[in-house]
């Protein structure tokens, strides 16, 4: 018991940094993991989801004026309410493996950034809004895709990691509410040791790390991680 704590510690922390810089990471890298060491879907959530929302507080709170309102609108109407309808129904009802659909589609994304062709010339953004919520529901990786969808925006480094961690703050909050109208929410003292790890490691990735990577860095780092999430998911398939 206390080799698979030091296990989720290392997890936790290690996922953590990826978040802080890029505003994703928990989630994505997270699940996967902890699943993979016999956690069950609903425990995974109560562990990962509130570390999630207390690093993107952390970053959405500096640069509110950042955050894009018709990304918001979208936000509200359509993402927020398909993840709670789907996660209810994927705890109850659906068992769906999804990762090989995401990764091959976040490598697609990623050649498309890499030749600066635009994403979304392919596919209407709602739509695409759509698919990752119901993805983000089902499984807990439509954060992959929401890195794909704001990378494809060009923001600037500060924009891109705020509406990042807007959206995937939105997200967490949205399950775990939904967690705990279905009375599967649990929060107790291991749930607060881990919790503290985030946002103490996010603060000294923003010190040391984040303020020192340029913007022309950042969107190849940005390519960079949808190249790893989409691999890392095409593999976990295999």
């Amino acid at each position: 018991m206390i080799q698979q704590e030091f296990i989720i510690f290392i997890i936790i922390s290690f996922t953590s940094i990826i978040q802080s810089l890029f505003g994703v990471g928990v989630l994505v890298f997270g699940t996967p993991l902890l699943l993979i060491l016999n956690l069950d879907f609903v425990e995974t959530l109560n562990i990962l989801l509130p570390i999630s929302m207390a690093i993107n507080f952390f970053q959405i709170s500096k640069n509110t004026d950042s955050i894009d309102k018709n990304l918001s609108k979208d936000l509200f109407i359509i993402v927020l309410p398909l993840i709670s309808i789907t996660l209810y129904l994927g705890i109850e009802l659906i068992k769906i493996d999804l990762k090989l659909a995401v990764g091959c589609f976040l490598i697609l994304i990623a050649f498309l950034n890499f030749f600066k062709i635009d994403s979304l010339r392919f596919i209407n953004e709602k739509i695409y809004l759509s698919l990752m919520a119901i993805i983000h529901g089902l499984t807990n990786l439509g954060g992959a895709l929401l890195v794909g969808i704001i990378s494809s925006k060009k923001f600037d480094k500060i924009k891109t990691r705020t509406n990042i961690s807007f959206f995937y703050f939105s997200f967490a909050f949205i399950q775990l509410i939904t967690l705990w109208l279905n009375d599967l929410f649990s929060f107790g003292i291991e749930n607060f040791l881990y919790l503290l790890v985030g946002p103490f490691l996010f603060l000294l990735s923003e010190r040391f790390i984040f303020i020192k990577i340029d913007e022309t860095l950042f969107a190849k780092l940005t390519n960079v991680l949808l190249f790893i999430l989409g691999g890392l998911l095409i593999i976990n398939t295999l």
